[in-house]
């Protein structure tokens, strides 16, 4: 299965893996599904959990890595609380890379709420989990909200580039945050000010310019 995989004959690997059901193991299951990952296929993973629901095997890390990956690639609220739902709660409390990827899949799917709460869960917040959640609001358009997050943990939170390339571009969608933008810009280290933050605060510019033009 791993060769048809690498090949890219999923078609072949998944004849081989029906070949062997019910015996098939974690390991099967996780080639699959992150073969159509590869291909951006999540309807074939999650077809793949269906299955895997039947059987009497046990969620794993890996498998539950690549199922919330093809939660974030379905982008559905109600997918992404089903496959949360799903995973042993167990298994979540002892994995914080899990809760990580698990905020990114929600923010991803605009499960805001769901997405803040497990971030506040968090004992040790990290750059990671605060960018996946400031994207979440920075692409629904909120933000104030990414704005307010990200001063009550700009302090506590190790600063990257990912955050602050987030952040700005949450308030290049919002009119109103332009004076904090440009706030933000300033307080930026030379180290990150990469040619990624520089288009960030061009593509802010140009928000301003288009949106203060006369209405003709």
């Amino acid at each position: 299965m791993d060769m048809y995989c690498n090949c890219h004959s999923i078609d072949r690997a998944r004849q081989l893996f029906n070949q062997q059901l019910p015996s098939v193991d974690h390991i099967a299951y996780s080639t699959l599904m992150k073969a159509y990952l590869s291909i951006d296929q999540p309807v074939q993973v999650m077809e793949l959990f269906k299955q895997f629901q039947r059987s009497s095997l046990q969620f794993d890390f890996v498998f539950c890595s690549n199922l919330i990956q093809a939660g974030k690639r379905l982008g559905l609220a109600n997918q992404a609380e089903f496959i949360h739902r799903s995973i042993p709660s167990d298994l979540i409390e002892t994995n914080p890379l899990l809760v990580n990827q698990l905020i990114d899949m929600h923010a991803h799917c605009a499960h805001l709420n769901e997405a803040h709460r497990l971030f506040e869960l968090l004992k040790q917040k990290d750059s990671f989990s605060l960018a996946n959640l400031l994207h979440g609001y920075a692409i629904d358009g909120q933000g104030q909200q990414a704005l307010k997050i990200y001063h009550e943990n700009r302090r506590s939170v190790r600063m990257n580039e990912q955050i602050y390339k987030t952040i700005l571009s949450a308030c290049a969608l919002d009119g109103d945050l332009v004076r904090e933008a440009q706030e933000i810009y300033k307080s930026i280290p030379e180290k990150h000010r990469t040619s990624e933050i520089a288009a960030a605060m061009v593509k802010l510019s140009f928000e301003i310019f288009y949106f203060s033009l006369p209405i003709i």
